[in-house]
């Protein structure tokens, strides 16, 4: 069977996708991943327009998320001196795809399938990634018990999971991944992975007409309790991450609120109207503060200042106004939800808007937004 031209293209740009997150667990050499990221970007630039002149298929949000990174490009080449150019490349990875697989889930063409294939070729790579990460930070460091952020992109993948119809698979899948993010010391990671095993337990519950409901409360609670003492044990083996959630109890933040009372002090106390409106420039807490707000927040307002703010909060009320569209398939909401969750969870304790999962904003949103109405 021939397949169309923007078959092709779809396909050849899934496969850079892949090969791109899987670099550095391949052992391909920078320039080859840099290639790809020209490829990606080029590709994604070409459908920008198929997108936003065709009035079929350009909605108030997909505006919002074209003037988001307009902006973020334009502050970058006013503001930054043309430094910290690995953070444009990440902003335009997040936001850039979203268009040609925005098209491609218009025409049927990514599917669910081929989002569930990603997700199984990925996985493997991503688990051997983040455990040469740790590898090699515990050689560095000459600690045993580490953090590492490549934690990040195994993270991204439980909304996938829940594309996935059969219920043991999926709960075994999420499971596992939990795993990791429990073996991973990164208390945000162990958020995500509880919210969405959280999720998956309770989703038939939503999807179930109502004279099942009850009948899918009492699985779902079997289930859970089942599952409990398995996790449970997971977690309490591991007396780092215990610690580190327990230290959150009693209000440590890892220094992050310091770094962000900090920044934010000196954007008030510029007493300047230029620096109010529009930031103090480009990633402006590494330059001013010396460290990451880990904070999208805190970030938007002192580097993009009031303009940058707005359209940050525009840009996810305009997201999240979605989900109240009408015509929703039950199964793509719940994983609208939790992708959601995950964004806005990510957004307060790390950074959403250049993510290292880039995939899941240019990759599962799209897909999500374009066909929601159709059975999943």
């Amino acid at each position: 069977m021939k397949l169309s031209k923007d078959s092709l293209v779809c396909n050849s740009l899934l496969f850079a996708v892949i090969v791109y997150y899987c670099q550095q667990a391949i052992g391909l050499p920078n320039i080859i991943g840099q290639m790809l990221l020209v490829f990606i970007l080029t590709v994604s630039i070409v459908y920008i327009p198929k997108i936003l002149l065709n009035r079929s298929q350009v909605t108030n949000f997909i505006l919002v998320w074209f003037i988001f990174v307009f902006y973020n490009i334009l502050m970058y080449i006013t503001t930054s001196g043309l430094s910290d150019i690995n953070i444009l490349k990440s902003v335009m990875l997040n936001f850039f795809p979203f268009f040609p697989f925005y098209y491609f889930s218009k025409k049927g063409i990514l599917n669910k399938n081929k989002l569930i294939i990603f997700l199984f070729v990925v996985l493997p790579f991503f688990i051997l990634n983040f455990y040469q990460s740790v590898s090699s930070i515990k050689v560095d460091t000459g600690k045993e018990d580490v953090v590492s952020n490549s934690i990040y992109f195994i993270m991204g993948l439980f909304p996938f999971v829940l594309l996935i119809k059969n219920k043991i698979v999926s709960l075994l899948l999420t499971t596992f991944l939990i795993y990791f993010m429990i073996d991973s010391n990164k208390r945000v990671a162990v958020l995500i992975g509880f919210l969405s095993f959280t999720v998956l337990i309770f989703k038939d519950v939503y999807i179930e007409s109502l004279r099942n409901k009850i009948k899918q409360i009492f699985i779902s609670m079997v289930i859970l309790l089942l599952s409990y003492p398995f996790i449970y044990n997971i977690y309490t083996s591991n007396e780092t991450i215990v610690n580190r959630v327990n230290l959150v109890f009693e209000g440590d933040t890892a220094g992050r609120d310091d770094i962000i009372n900090e920044i934010l002090n000196i954007w008030y106390n510029s007493d300047s109207a230029i620096v109010y409106i529009f930031g103090l420039g480009y990633n402006s807490t590494l330059t001013y503060v010396g460290h990451d707000s880990h904070n999208d927040w805190a970030d938007m307002l002192t580097s993009f200042g009031i303009v940058g703010l707005m359209l940050y909060v525009i840009l996810l009320i305009s997201m999240i106004s979605i989900l109240f569209k009408s015509n929703w398939n039950k199964d793509k909401k719940v994983i609208f939800v939790l992708f959601l969750l995950l964004a806005l969870v990510i957004s307060m304790t790390s950074r959403w808007y250049w993510s290292s999962f880039a995939y899941i904003n240019f990759l599962l949103l799209p897909y999500l937004i374009a066909t929601r109405k159709d059975s999943l």
